[in-house]
């Protein structure tokens, strides 16, 4: 399926099929399934519903999005810190392109 990534949004143009595999800054999420959701003003929707792991601590967690999102959930329930970007690692740039402390080109 096509995956368009901008800064802020996920989009796809169709639904996914399980097993479609998103990197969101770094972090990997793998789609294990869909689950029917009734939204507030009584829509019923489907939500896509991905496998990760915590950002913080490495544990697998289970994200719920609806088709096109934002920022998923990147942490797990004890590491949840609303509000707080989870922080990328640091990089600095040499002549080949952008290198990781470790000295690996990305």
């Amino acid at each position: 399926m096509a995956m368009q990534r901008n800064s802020e949004k996920v989009e796809f143009e169709a639904p996914p099929v399980t097993g479609t595999t998103v990197v969101y800054d770094g972090q990997r999420f793998q789609l294990i399934g869909r689950e029917p959701h009734t939204r507030r003003d009584g829509v019923a929707i489907e939500l896509l519903v991905w496998s990760s792991h915590c950002a913080e601590c490495g544990d697998p967690i289970t994200v719920k999005t609806p088709l096109n999102f934002g920022y998923p959930r990147r942490r797990c329930d004890e590491h949840r810190r609303p509000g707080y970007a989870v922080a990328r690692k640091a990089r600095r740039r040499s002549r080949n392109g952008w290198r990781s402390k470790a000295g690996r080109v990305q």
